[in-house]
């Protein structure tokens, strides 16, 4: 195992977003784990198979349980900033429901006004850092997800508990009156 995460160093001119949050995405090959406890597991580098998929260390349900930090509460009307990392071997198509963001920074350098436009999925490759933002407009029940789309398919096509191992998080919006 390893030891990471992420700091943000803001600029004097720094504008915060309403709701802003930083997410470390990661996949996990657990023939590792299995080798290490003591499994006859053909395991090599060179041959990576991820079948488990972590933000911030967690996967659903963890990612989906208040008591773990989840759903994420916004406001309609919230501006949300949502920065990733990609700790991980593969890329990562995340996506948000409901909604279309802007790409804002990548690798830690902004992205110039012009050339940001709206889009609904950014693919983060390995080591690369993401940073999107979105106003939320959509009413209680029609809340934006954060996904990416490829894993979670393909995981939560299994009807068991122990497949549900994507990248998903949820944002709850709450209708509070300001």
């Amino acid at each position: 195992m390893e030891m990471d995460g992420i700091f943000g160093v803001d600029p004097k001119e720094y504008e915060p977003a309403d709701k802003e949050y930083f997410f470390t995405l990661k996949d996990w090959d657990s023939r590792v784990n299995r080798q290490f406890a003591g499994e006859d597991v053909d395991d090599s580098p060179r041959n990576r198979n991820p079948d488990a998929f972590t933000i911030d260390g967690k996967s659903p349900p963890r990612t989906l349980h208040p008591g773990e930090g989840s759903p994420i509460i916004v406001d309609r009307g919230d501006t949300v900033r949502l920065h990733m990392v990609n700790a991980g071997y593969m890329s990562h198509p995340m996506h948000t429901h409901n909604h279309r963001f802007r790409p804002v920074e990548k690798d830690g350098g902004q992205i110039a006004d012009a050339a940001q436009y709206e889009e609904d999925v950014t693919n983060i490759a390995p080591a690369e850092r993401h940073t999107i933002e979105f106003e939320v407009t959509a009413d209680r029940g029609r809340s934006p997800w954060l996904r990416s789309p490829v894993e979670t398919e393909r995981r939560f096509l299994v009807p068991s508990p122990t497949a549900r191992t994507g990248l998903e998080t949820l944002f709850s919006v709450c209708l509070v009156p300001r």
